[in-house]
């Protein structure tokens, strides 16, 4: 027998077994023996606890993915405003008296390539109009 024919058989016979007449009262009276008052567990199938399982590591694996993702984008918010920083500094160096409407030009920009395009002109550029930024 295969694995998944020896679970489904298993599954099957735990789930739907039904025990008759004096072996109710018998099984009762065994589960009272060793059941303990504080403690009171339902009945679960073979398949319920698989999927039990099956749940909590789908779970997990959300969690990862969910942290996972947020750290990438994270990592990208702190790359444009590290870049942003960066741009303001060599524009403030490169044209003394930066006016203020030109620092929230650059500040609206959520562009990394349009960062890195702005910062690829400014070595060339003559004044903030050429860059777009007076």
């Amino acid at each position: 027998m295969t694995e998944v024919e020896r679970f489904l058989l298993f599954n099957c016979v735990a789930t739907y077994l039904e025990l008759d007449g004096g072996a109710v009262k018998e099984f009762a009276e065994l589960r009272a023996q060793y059941r303990k008052p504080e403690v009171e567990m339902s009945p679960i199938t073979w398949e319920e606890k698989v999927e039990a399982r099956g749940l909590e590591r789908g779970l997990e694996a959300g969690m990862e993915k969910g942290l996972e993702k947020g750290l990438e984008k994270g990592l990208a918010k702190g790359k444009e405003a590290g870049m942003r920083d960066v741009l303001v500094r060599l524009l403030r160096s490169r044209f003394p008296g930066l006016p203020g409407q030109a620092i929230e030009r650059i500040e609206a920009i959520r562009s990394p390539e349009e960062l890195g395009s702005l910062a690829d002109r400014l070595l060339t550029a003559r004044s903030l109009e050429e860059l777009g930024l007076a």
